[in-house]
């Protein structure tokens, strides 16, 4: 690290890029905080600090948290410890686009100076460069479109016979029940006994947003 901040100096560097974080450092476990902050993030926060330069550090994502394959809070996304998140000033994450086979979407997770942002870019193969196609605007999932068929139903406790009803020609039966199965396990439903659900969820609060 001496050596790099040398050189960097020496040459007045102004942008360092480390790719990626576990190649660049030697880490004996990349899910222990305590040890990322020590040997990772400190260390290049005190070099640029001293260097007045930039960092860009790049990590791989981990595996999904989230049984819909997207993880709930897109900061979180760095594979290993909450470090990785916890230090940068800003969190970007590149990810595929589920609709597009060239596509890709870059999301902005985590920055100090405005909203974070979704935006969708498109691989030119010729060019081998990104265009910006726009703002994500994605379906919703068939998770988010069973627990908002439930919204729009009146009554309790919800019978099965009407949220397949409700999303008749949208999704199977098959479908329904697993995503029935997952927020029932997320505590966003509860299931009164088989067939029948409740919006009441298993924390005693209502699913229905305020």
């Amino acid at each position: 690290m001496k050596i790099v901040e040398v050189l960097a100096g020496r040459l007045k560097i102004d942008l360092i890029v480390v790719d990626t974080a576990c190649a660049g450092v030697d880490l004996g476990d990349e899910n222990s905080n305590s040890e990322v902050a020590r040997v990772v993030m400190k260390p290049f926060l005190k070099l640029v600090r001293r260097l007045n330069a930039c960092l860009i550090m790049s990590h791989h994502i981990g595996k999904s948290k989230s049984e819909e394959g997207v993880t709930r809070d897109k900061v979180h996304s760095p594979r290993g410890a909450s470090a990785f998140s916890g230090y940068p000033a800003s969190v970007f994450v590149l990810d595929l686009d589920p609709y597009s086979i060239a596509g890709v979407i870059l999301s902005c997770a985590k920055r100090k100076s405005g909203e974070s942002y979704d935006r969708t870019l498109l691989l030119d193969r010729e060019r081998r460069w990104f265009d910006l196609v726009g703002e994500v605007k994605r379906e919703p999932s068939s998770y988010e479109q069973v627990l908002e068929a439930i919204r729009h139903l009146t009554g309790e406790p919800i019978k099965r016979a009407a949220i397949n009803a409700e999303l008749e020609g949208r999704l199977d039966e098959r479908t329904i029940t697993r995503r029935l199965e997952i927020a029932v396990k997320r505590g966003e439903l509860l299931k009164v006994k088989k067939g029948q659900y409740s919006r009441k969820a298993a924390n005693g609060q209502s699913d229905t947003p305020i």
